[in-house]
């Protein structure tokens, strides 16, 4: 895969909004996690949302998939906390969720999806002085990733159909 270095003023909303939840969470115990999308005529869509289980997310996706559709979104990002589990290669079993791993721990996840790539920044929420807190993580590529939340804005026009 070829490295596509993330847009700056992509990059620049993305420490901002990390910044804003990094405040809210240590404030309030927790941060709202919201989607958002930028459309081709560079009007700003924000979605609050929330989702109780992994069983939520199916639908949660569709209805974000519709929304970008709907309004010809060029831009989709979202920030969100999530469980994460490191496991070793020999433990990873297909099917795994990390939520449901005994060594999970609870994250800060933002991601921005354009249609020259997909970027991820993911930081452990931690404690320090009694307050919930992480630290602003870097924004890495994502490869060809099939995950519940990848692949939200339409297919250009003019992509090759397989």
């Amino acid at each position: 895969m070829t490295s596509v270095a993330m847009e700056p003023r992509l990059k620049n909303l993305g420490v901002k909004i990390l910044e804003q939840a990094k405040t809210e969470l240590s404030e309030e115990g927790y941060f709202t996690a919201g989607a958002f999308f930028i459309t081709e005529e560079d009007e700003f869509i924000t979605v609050p949302f929330k989702f109780d289980s992994d069983d939520d997310k199916p639908t949660l996706a569709g209805m974000f998939r519709k929304i970008a559709s709907d309004n010809k979104a060029c831009v989709f990002g979202m920030l969100t906390e999530a469980w994460v589990a490191l496991v070793q290669q020999d433990e990873f079993k297909e099917g795994m969720k990390a939520s449901t791993h005994p060594d999970k721990k609870s994250a800060a996840v933002f991601m921005v999806e354009t249609a020259l790539g997909s970027w991820m920044a993911m930081a452990e929420i931690k404690e320090e002085n009694g307050k919930k807190t992480f630290d602003i993580p870097e924004f890495t590529l994502m490869g060809d990733n099939e995950g519940t939340f990848c692949g939200i804005l339409p297919k250009p026009k003019n992509s090759e159909m397989n």
